[in-house]
């Protein structure tokens, strides 16, 4: 199996080959044949008796404690699910905190970029007076408002879901009992649930993951709105992606990971030390290029290159000219710290959470962000003079990226061709039958596959169908690399009804770049993002959202924040089809529960489907099917 679909990445497979490096290719390798009970769900290792490996012998069926594969298998999945939640959770309350500080006075590195977004959001969370406060009283009143869906102890919704959800999506999840009420208890509530000898009703436990679901999408909701206050909504922007934007001439710092905050400041100090850069020998100063999340968020609102995604992180490094590497959390491999010390890079942690034994670490506080990022900055000028030129290898290709379409930049798009009811372009779109419907990518990379294959097929595939395509996390990076973020893209994968809307958009619009054929909507917790256009799109149809043309994908699922991800689409009535197998399959209980049943109960559910043709018609069907339905 070829370990990538794109050539910059093969080439610099090969030449980790030549350098005797081992790369996360080599190391998917190595751990074949997998393990069948984990692969299926049916190995438990809740406790010291185990672990217990289901099979259907007689006695050989149930765990030590009696526990039957339904019942491990949903537990296990779910725990998944609950990890997931907490990692966007506490993402999201890093950034209100952040807020916070900006309100009480005691953070001076950040501001408030988008005061009218902040205004929004305090009169949605019930402010009344929000047009008579100072910015200053607004940021406290929305953190203080944020921080209680993290902890208050009444049984109503938490504000970001009830807030963030169309009436319809909100009565049904009321009903079925799955709101979140706080996102901390509700996660240790859970975890309880998890313990050895507590839940063993595999129903029971998979609406708990449900709302371990619903729980991410309030974290999202709330990261995404206060990154936005704090730095800004994004709109349209043109820039670059793929290895290619690594420059010989320029200090190369990569920030890698989750948080904004750390990435934004660092863009600010790169600004401040170009004299310094000019002065070490790099005569075009520094190049700050993102990696996976990070690098949507920078992308969005700077225009930053997108040098890699998850899947390729480590063959950044492998190019021989970066000269920093800087992690905060999430999505980062261990094995940076080896690739890195065979060449001259600086491996920089940043977070309490995200550490690595020999590994330098610069603690990154909010309270003295770009002290901070000036440190880290020098760091990477002091590696640029360690370089070995013997061990430069760019590839030449880079694909031009038109990204930053939130949810305000697509609704001023709109407003061109309908000024007062912005999104019944999109509504007539779908019911004239211009496009048969909407598909969000979502997710990851997964070394199971070919590196982009299943995302950037299927993209071409649908978009040739007459699919309007959204994007978030690395596979808008897989997109944005092979070239799917650009005007050309159009006239080249476009399908008649497809390129007509785009077109259509682009004559009306002011942007000189022309529209992409995949619209970038931001880093993983701006699927939030997708969600408001959905709730928007439901209200202007005046449907329920699980009567629309809208489904999600995630063709190369791999962390579990991306199955997070999916319950929640699911729960609020989306399909979503994954080309990675889950590990479910253990269990006919839950395998039918999760792709069939969850359908009459929530509206949406899981389909699986490993070929990336395969599964791009099964998303055609699902649009075909909704376009017809009656609600």
């Amino acid at each position: 199996m070829s370990s990538s679909s794109n050539n910059n990445d093969d080439q610099m497979l090969k030449r980790a080959r030549e350098l005797g490096i081992v790369t996360a290719a080599d190391r998917y390798r190595a751990q074949t044949p997998k393990c069948q009970f984990g692969e299926t769900g049916i190995c438990c290792t809740v406790c010291l008796q185990g672990p217990c490996r289901i099979t259907k012998k007689p006695g050989m069926d149930r765990g030590v404690c009696g526990a039957n594969a339904d019942t491990i298998v949903a537990r296990n999945l779910v725990r998944h699910l609950v990890f997931g939640a907490a990692g966007h959770s506490d993402h999201a309350r890093e950034m209100v905190l952040a807020l916070k500080g900006v309100g009480e006075g005691s953070i001076k590195d950040y501001k408030i970029s988008d005061p009218k977004k902040l205004q929004h959001l305090a009169e949605k969370l019930g402010l009344t007076d929000a047009q008579t406060q100072d910015e200053k009283a607004l940021a406290l009143f929305v953190a203080n408002k944020c921080l209680q869906d993290f902890w208050k102890y009444e049984a109503s919704p938490c504000l970001w879901s009830q807030a963030n959800l169309d009436a319809k999506a909100l009565a049904k999840l009321q009903e079925i009992a799955i709101l979140p009420s706080a996102i901390d208890r509700e996660i240790v509530h859970i975890l309880h649930q998890l313990n050895m000898g507590t839940d063993a009703d595999p129903f029971n436990i998979l609406l708990s993951g449900l709302r371990a679901g619903m729980i991410d999408f309030t974290g999202m909701s709330m990261a995404t709105a206060v990154t936005d206050i704090l730095f800004g909504v994004p709109y349209p922007v043109v820039t670059e992606a793929n290895l290619g934007v690594l420059k010989k001439t320029q200090i190369n710092i990569a920030v890698h990971g989750h948080n904004p905050l750390l990435s934004q400041v660092i863009v600010y100090a790169a600004k401040e030390l170009h004299k310094e850069a000019l002065e070490a020998g790099a005569s075009e100063g520094i190049n700050i290029v993102g990696i996976c999340c990070t690098g949507n968020e920078l992308l969005m609102r700077e225009g930053i290159t997108s040098v890699a995604n998850y899947g390729t992180q480590e063959l950044a490094v492998i190019t021989g000219v970066l000269d920093a590497m800087v992690v905060d959390v999430q999505c980062i491999n261990p094995a940076l710290k080896e690739i890195c010390q065979a060449f001259h890079t600086t491996l920089i942690t940043t977070s309490p959470r995200a550490k690595m034994s020999g590994v330098m670490h610069v603690a990154f506080e909010t309270t003295s962000a770009l002290e901070s990022a000036l440190r880290i900055t020098r760091e990477a000028i002091a590696s640029f003079k360690r370089r070995d030129d013997t061990l430069i290898h760019i590839p030449d290709y880079k694909a031009e990226v038109i990204g930053g379409f939130s949810v305000e930049a697509m609704l001023a798009l709109f407003a061109k061709i309908e000024c007062d009811h912005p999104m019944r372009v999109l509504a007539n779109a779908i019911s004239n039958k211009t496009i048969k419907g909407i598909c969000a990518f979502i997710g990851c990379n997964n070394h199971r596959v070919e590196q982009d294959q299943n995302i950037t097929t299927m993209a071409r595939e649908l978009a040739q169908k007459d699919v309007f395509i959204l994007s978030t996390g690395c596979a808008s990076g897989a997109l944005a690399k092979a070239g799917l973020m650009s005007s050309l893209a159009v006239e080249k994968y476009a399908g008649p009804g497809l390129k007509h809307f785009l077109k259509q958009l682009e004559a009306k619009s002011t942007l000189a770049c022309g529209l992409p054929l995949v619209f970038n909507m931001g880093a993983c917790v701006d699927n939030s993002r997708v969600a408001l256009l959905w709730k928007l799109l439901a209200e202007e149809m005046k449907l329920p959202l699980s009567c629309l043309p809208v489904v999600a994908t995630s063709p190369e699922i791999m962390s579990e924040k991306a199955l997070a991800i999916g319950c929640w689409m699911v729960a609020i009535g989306v399909p979503v089809v994954v080309s990675i197998p889950l590990p479910i399959t253990g269990s006919a209980y839950v395998t039918e529960l999760l792709t069939t049943k969850l359908k009459d109960i929530v509206g949406g559910y899981f389909s699986i489907e490993p070929d990336p043709l395969a599964a791009a018609k099964i998303i055609d069907g699902i649009l075909q099917e909704r376009i017809l339905k009656t609600c």
